[in-house]
């Protein structure tokens, strides 16, 4: 009897427990709770009476057996007994409902937050779609819009195409007759042409030559005698870049000479008609470094060989002259290194002329002695200042001081010996430049020594 008890007892207990809920939605796992939940009480019902009469059957058994004090220790345990299963029973199914009921809330809030977020996103696709309907809309109204235009265009544009097309045909037209005449006119003149064509062919290849000469000869202008050129002026025009030095240069009645050319520009010194380049040398004089020259009609000072005085001992003007080679020449640039010595006079008078002794210094002239023009004087800076109140009118300002040997030029303060001089021609010439040594005394009375000298024409 105890093992039948056992074993519905444990059908019981394996009744009650609940199904697997994972596989069932909330409403079905209810419904099923509450079945179980009825099944089971009746089950227990059943188990009860049945532990009842067994109870009293085993009761009677033992009150019939045993005696009346064994009788009541026999029927406290199963009580206890009973009491503790129905106790275990209950707690169980107050678990199981418990938890069927928060599972079945938990699935029950979280159905509706999804319920929720559905109708959200159903509202914003709904906004999406109206407003992609308006973007499409808008869109439309501007297609057609610029259809239109795009149309006001085209019958704009195949109006003006018809006005063009009219115009073109009469402009190829006209080509076509302009092409017939040319066409006839290249007929009358082929021959003509050809023969043209073989007369250029054979004139290019002589040029060729010729060019390839003359660009040979242009190069070799100046350096080679054979190749002379007119003037050192025009070989700095044609290389500017070459330097100042010896050129062959040819003169009238084609005889061609060896002269130094400065190709440098003067502009540093005297005023802008100076800037020409191309400078031909026609005098030049170092004593310093060649104490064996002296021009013609000077020689060697007696107490110094590094300067040069007249070789005549009486009060005149001594005269030596440059040659320009018959090129001519409009500009004058040159420089003097002299010294007066003793007591020279100055300008003398203003009365007389250029042709007259009117200077104790140096006088440069251009021409012969019928015709000469006045270049350049050169005064001794002594007896006041060299009296410059005797200057004739011819000098003008074109003069400068020398200095005195023994007194220096401290009688013209303020004045200082350059001793440079430049001169622009009223008209070009190809005379030779004169320069006279003057003086009114003998040479122990007073003088004139030259160191250095150089002049430059173009």
């Amino acid at each position: 009897m105890e093992e039948r008890y056992e074993n519905v007892r444990s059908n019981f207990i394996e009744g009650v427990q609940a199904p697997n809920s994972s596989s069932l939605c909330p409403g079905e796992y209810a419904e099923l709770s509450i079945i179980n939940k009825q099944d089971t009480a009746n089950q227990y019902a059943t188990v009860e009476a049945v532990g009842q009469q067994k109870l009293m059957s085993s009761a009677n058994r033992n009150e019939i057996d045993q005696p009346e004090g064994k009788v009541l220790t026999s029927k406290l345990p199963s009580r206890k007994k009973e009491c503790c299963i129905c106790c275990t029973a209950l707690i169980f199914f107050l678990i199981f409902i418990v938890l069927g009921c928060a599972l079945t809330a938990y699935n029950y809030y979280h159905l509706e937050a999804v319920k929720s977020q559905l109708k959200i996103l159903k509202r914003e696709f709904s906004q999406l779609e109206e407003s992609s309907t308006n973007i499409r809309g808008i869109q439309q109204k501007q297609i057609l819009y610029i259809l239109e235009n795009i149309e006001l265009l085209n019958t704009s544009s195949i109006d003006q195409y018809k006005e063009y097309d009219t115009k073109i045909m009469e402009i190829k037209l006209r080509q076509l007759k302009v092409n017939e005449n040319i066409e006839q006119l290249n007929i009358s003149a082929l021959e003509e042409r050809s023969e043209i064509y073989y007369s250029l062919v054979h004139d290019m290849s002589l040029y060729s030559n010729i060019s390839f000469h003359v660009n040979n000869i242009i190069d070799s202008i100046g350096l080679f005698e054979k190749y002379p050129a007119s003037s050192c002026r025009y070989i700095n025009a044609l290389h500017p870049s070459w330097p100042s030095g010896y050129y062959w240069v040819i003169i009238p009645h084609g005889v061609t000479v060896h002269v130094y050319c400065y190709m440098g520009s003067l502009c540093e010194y005297y005023n802008h008609f100076n800037c020409y380049r191309g400078w031909t040398r026609i005098a030049k004089l170092n004593k310093i470094v060649n104490r064996a020259q002296c021009f013609m009609r000077l020689k060697n000072y007696p107490t110094n060989r590094s300067s040069c005085v007249t070789e005549s001992d009486s009060a005149t003007c001594s005269s030596t002259f440059f040659s320009s080679f018959d090129i001519p020449y409009s500009r004058i640039h040159g420089r003097i290194w002299a010294y007066g010595v003793g007591t020279p006079d100055g300008f003398r008078s203003s009365s007389l002329t250029i042709n007259d002794n009117y200077v104790d210094g140096i006088s440069l002239t251009v021409g012969n002695t019928a015709i000469r023009q006045h270049i350049h004087t050169l005064v001794p800076a002594s007896g006041n200042c060299y009296r410059l109140s005797n200057r004739p009118t011819f000098v003008s300002y074109d003069y400068d001081c020398l200095p005195v040997l023994g007194t220096g030029s401290s009688q013209c303060s303020g004045y200082s010996c350059s001793q440079q001089f430049s001169k622009l021609l009223a008209t070009p010439t190809t005379e030779n430049v004169e320069m006279r040594i003057c003086r009114d005394q003998s040479r122990s009375d007073e003088d004139i020594i030259i160191e250095d000298l150089e002049i430059y024409v173009t």
